[in-house]
């Protein structure tokens, strides 16, 4: 059965609230048929707002789970952080601190699996440095996986963003054991990203970088008046 949730609101102030989200931290879980809707975007009837300071640690928001966690030791040989057939749509997501963050439509952080999953924000938003903002996920990272999705906004906002990811923001966990992230293998397969603004600003997939650690397959966001294009595309 689905699990509707109507306008939920969140604003997280103090220094021990590093991930917000419906969920703050997931690890070894799934996350499956959630759906958060917010009844009036254009008046932010559902919003997710993380105002974390902390010097030397980094904040992650999502509008359902802020961290979806994979331990620094696990292998992913056996149940790992999963987001499956979840939904986000009309939110507004952001991190308003002035630290180093991950900010996405769906997940903040994301070390776990993200399938059959779409996030349709009014505004995923960060700071215009030292952010990670996607339109599924901010920051992918370990053997972390967004499959079969897709994301759609109004606007985008922050130093690195994204359609589907915004980045690779290296924080503990799975595949950082070398301390830069370099044991990762990250993939996005399958998946489709659009923006409802109307200018002439295209997001693609992922933040164009050199990554030898992630993939992306089968991709294709939406450009120039309807028209799609396949792959990470150009960085905005």
């Amino acid at each position: 059965q689905g699990n509707g949730i109507i306008d939920y609101c969140c604003v997280t102030y103090d220094s021990d609230n590093q991930f917000t989200g419906l969920f703050g931290e997931v690890q070894g879980g799934i996350l499956r048929n959630i759906v958060l809707m917010a009844s009036d975007p254009e008046n932010g009837s559902g919003y997710v707002e993380s105002r974390y300071e902390r010097g030397g640690y980094r904040g992650g928001v999502g509008a359902l789970v802020g961290l979806l966690y994979v331990e620094h030791t696990n292998d992913y040989s056996g149940q790992v952080a999963t987001v499956e057939k979840c939904a986000v749509s009309g939110y507004t997501v952001s991190y308003t601190g002035s630290g180093a963050c991950a900010v996405g439509g769906l997940a903040g952080y994301c070390f776990g699996f993200v399938q059959d999953s779409a996030a349709v924000c009014k505004t995923v938003s960060g700071p215009s440095s030292n952010s990670y903002v996607g339109g599924m996920v901010g920051s992918l990272n370990g053997q972390g996986s967004i499959t079969n999705s897709y994301a759609g906004m109004t606007e985008l906002d922050g130093s690195n963003v994204g359609g589907i990811r915004g980045g690779f923001d290296n924080i503990y966990g799975a595949g950082s054991s070398d301390g830069t992230g370099g044991n990762r293998n990250t993939k996005i397969t399958d998946c489709y990203s659009f923006w409802e603004d109307g200018e002439s600003v295209y997001y693609p997939i992922t933040v164009y970088e050199t990554d030898g650690n992630l993939t992306v397959s089968g991709c294709e966001y939406l450009r120039d008046s309807g028209k799609t294009q396949s792959g990470l595309g150009e960085a905005r």
